[in-house]
Formats: structure tokens, C-alpha cells, sequence
């Protein structure tokens, strides 16, 4: 989900890029060295992770971690550039089952 200084670059669905991988490997080296020994694992996931899927040119990461220590991981991410969404809803997590 775009933030709104983001929106003026307007949102597009664009063929398939090749670089999407690298671009995702480049991300991901640079979350594992931030978040270093906290991070179980960093995944390229959504559309740009499919070969040949058009999709938003965003790459969507999701990265595990040992424990949720929100201070701790917003600190590091915002140490690389990352911003934390204030909205309410990207604090909580829904029951499943």
C-alpha cells in the first residue's frame, strides 16, 4: 500500500520485468544485514515473484522473524529507509480458524 507522497507516481500494472529478482535479492541482503540474527527468513512474495505476471512494479517482501519486537524492527528498517505505516490496521494481526 502506497503512502500518499508516494501516490503522485500513479499506479500501473507493467509487463513482466527480469530485474524483479535481482531487485528482490538486492532488498532482501539488505533486510537479512539490518535485521541481522532476528531474521528467520526474507521472501519475495506477490505478483512481481511469479515469472511472466505482469503486476505493479513493487516488490513485496515478507520477512519471519524469531519475535515481533516492533521497536526494535521499525528502528531497523527505518535504519535502511523503510517507513512504518501509522494506520491502525498494520498493527494487528487476524485470528485465523
Amino acid at each position: 500500500m502506497p503512502f500518499p507522497d508516494e501516490l503522485s507516481r500513479g499506479l500501473a500494472v507493467v509487463a513482466y520485468d527480469r530485474r524483479w529478482p535481482g531487485d528482490f535479492a538486492v532488498l532482501a541482503r539488505r533486510i537479512q544485514g539490518a535485521l541481522g540474527p532476528t531474521v528467520v527468513q526474507v521472501s519475495h512474495v506477490g505478483s512481481t515473484s511469479v515469472p511472466g505476471l505482469a503486476a505493479k512494479d513493487c516488490i513485496d517482501v515478507q520477512v519471519e522473524v524469531l519475535a515481533l519486537d516492533e521497536d526494535l524492527i521499525a528502528g531497523c528498517f527505518s535504519e535502511i529507509g523503510f517507513r512504518l505505516r501509522p494506520e491502525p490496521w498494520n498493527r494487528v494481526e487476524p485470528v485465523v480458524g
